[in-house]
């Protein structure tokens, strides 16, 4: 005979999977919520501390390698080397960073 008092272990176990899943589904959004806090928060970081080291502005130039193609580049010298591969390549302007 059975007592109604007592669950069975049957019912025991059904119990025990449904805390297993939320516990686990509590646990991994935690988780989620935590890692990307932490991103945004270095990366925020990350962004300040460039910006002190940087001072002022970089000062850049934009390139007209053919009728479609630009690029920046961050000194003079390196034009040469696009010119090289690119002989109509000529500077378009400066860019500050």
């Amino acid at each position: 005979m059975i007592h109604r008092d007592i669950p069975t272990n049957c019912e025991l176990s059904k119990r025990y999977v449904k805390v297993l899943i939320v516990v686990f589904f509590f646990l991994f959004f935690c988780t989620l919520v935590h890692t990307k806090t932490l991103n945004i928060t270095t990366m925020k970081a990350k962004i300040k501390q460039k910006v002190a080291e940087a001072g002022e502005k970089i000062k850049r130039f934009k390139v007209k390698l053919d009728y479609k193609s630009f690029i920046t580049i961050k000194d003079m010298g390196s034009l040469d080397l696009w010119k090289d591969r690119y002989p109509n390549a000529k500077v378009v302007g400066t860019i500050f960073v």
